[in-house]
């Protein structure tokens, strides 16, 4: 599976605002998508709750999501903050629309 591919806006968002720096410019995760939001035109931020949705959609456990995460450039791993994966991008995917 080519998840950048399949994901491109999400990626976009994962590999620009969550990647391995990430802490030095944004103090949390929502720091880092609100970031994203303010920075980038609402036709891609609409892309990105898109692809999540269809990431989402996917029956794949936490194992697999997480993969998914770092496939696509995130180097933020929401496990370390005793939140499931799938928990965390349903998180993500409000604050796109929020």
């Amino acid at each position: 599976m080519n998840a950048e591919a399949l994901y491109p806006a999400l990626s976009q968002l994962l590999s620009c605002y969550l990647h391995q720096d990430w802490e030095l410019e944004s103090a949390t995760p929502r720091d880092a998508v609100d970031a994203y939001r303010q920075s980038e035109p609402e036709d891609t931020v609409r892309e990105a709750a898109a692809d999540l949705d269809r990431l989402l959609a996917d029956d794949l456990d936490d194992a697999a999501l997480r993969t998914v995460l770092l496939d696509l450039g995130s180097f933020y791993d929401p496990t370390l903050d005793d939140l499931p994966v799938r928990t965390w991008l349903r998180e993500v995917r409000s604050w796109l629309t929020t």
